[in-house]
């Protein structure tokens, strides 16, 4: 994933003729482009950039979705999907009717570079507090009011979507290689949890509630590879590809050394460069 340089935030002419039009009473995310001006100068980011031609993945786009998000409730992969697909998405983003949404892991990508620069707060917080301003976050206090918050949400619901997610590949892999080893051993709620993808849902708000379905699927995916490792179960299954990089996932997201699966800590988890953090399912293409 690149970072492009666009100084530019200009609105596309028929982007704003036609959303106006569907929208004649505008909405938060009308309001909240309407209140955006040019919030930095890219050259002070210039080590965030290649050299290349602008498209959705400009930096002030990538920093506006993070907030977003944020303000939404949603994981990398629903933030790509509305993109995509909503009008008023494409008006607070600047984007013509026409273009093409992008890869989810350009999100996450785009966090851990400003990680490596240490500026996140720099960039970011000016973004929430726009978010804020336009009333597109509710019921959380001040001192929530910044990008260190902001990113840990961000950053547990995507935590939470790429343990989901590779269940859920898992499960899908599974029954599709052993459907009838599948029906006498896999709880069959656990197809209809797992195998449906999170895209137009939402996962539940506030950290206790995402913390509970984080424990809920570690200890489900924990007792699926318990299953496999039983003398009974066909080798092969255990060498699915769906398989090992649940193992992998299950190694770096959870703890199995405490008497109960525990969650790590997000300074627990491994670098960017080893760090799983998120799924290429059957359908997903880098």
């Amino acid at each position: 994933m690149c970072l492009h340089q666009n100084d530019d935030f200009t609105m596309p002419a028929f982007t704003a003729l036609v959303v106006r039009s569907a929208l004649p009473r505008g909405d938060a995310y009308l309001r909240l482009r309407d209140a955006i001006v040019p919030l930095f100068c890219d050259a002070e980011f210039a080590d965030l950039f290649a050299a290349q031609d602008p498209s959705v993945e400009t930096l002030w786009r990538l920093a506006l979705m993070t907030a977003l998000a944020f303000a939404e409730n949603l994981t990398d992969r629903q933030v790509a999907d509305v993109v995509a697909t909503h009008l008023n998405w494409k008006y607070v983003l600047g984007l013509e009717l026409h273009t093409q949404s992008f890869h989810f892991s350009a999100l996450s990508e785009f966090r851990a570079r400003l990680h490596e620069h240490e500026v996140e707060r720099q960039l970011l917080d000016q973004f929430l507090v726009q978010v804020y301003a336009v009333g597109m976050v509710r019921g959380r206090g001040r001192k929530q009011m910044d990008s260190t918050q902001m990113l840990a949400a961000v950053r547990r619901l995507n935590r939470l979507d790429c343990v989901h997610e590779t269940l859920g590949y898992a499960l899908k892999s599974l029954e599709e290689e052993a459907p009838a080893w599948v029906m006498t051993h896999i709880p069959g709620a656990w197809l209809g949890i797992y195998c449906h993808r999170m895209v137009h849902d939402h996962y539940p708000k506030g950290v206790h509630a995402q913390l509970e379905l984080a424990a809920t699927a570690g200890q489900d995916g924990f007792q699926l590879l318990t299953i496999l490792l039983a003398p009974t179960t066909p080798p092969a299954l255990r060498t699915l590809p769906a398989i090992i990089v649940l193992w992998q996932v299950w190694l770096q997201q959870y703890d199995a050394t405490t008497p109960r699966l525990r969650w790590r800590a997000d300074e627990e988890l491994p670098g960017a460069d080893t760090l799983i953090d998120f799924h290429y399912g059957p359908n997903d293409q880098p």
